[in-house]
């Protein structure tokens, strides 16, 4: 019966290990994103002589900033402490709520 056991507590181990790293990838999603669509900002403002879409690209650049630092930090902490990566347990975020409103 004590190897079983041992299965058990290994698998758990395993189980949190994937919490962690699907935690850590949805950082690294999320600065991504952001990256991306400061590059296509800067992009646009470079190409357009027009003052008018400059300053859009600014103000749109610092919402999406606003945005990604908000998002990485529900990302980081969608649980209680100290374990904010364990999902298993009831003390989160509505998850699927929470990517709906990050998706769109």
């Amino acid at each position: 019966m004590l190897p079983h056991r041992v299965e058990f507590w290994a698998w758990i181990e395993q189980a949190d290990l994937f919490e962690k790293a699907e935690m850590t990838a949805n950082i690294f999603y999320i600065l991504s994103i952001l990256l991306a669509r400061l590059s296509l900002l800067s992009l646009i403002t470079k190409l357009t002589p027009n003052r008018r879409h400059q300053f859009v690209s600014f103000a749109l650049s610092g919402l999406i900033i606003v945005w990604s630092i908000i998002s990485v930090f529900v990302a980081a902490f969608e649980c209680r402490l100290p374990n904010s990566w364990d999902y298993t347990r009831e003390k989160c975020i509505n998850r699927v709520g929470w990517k709906n409103c990050f998706y769109v």
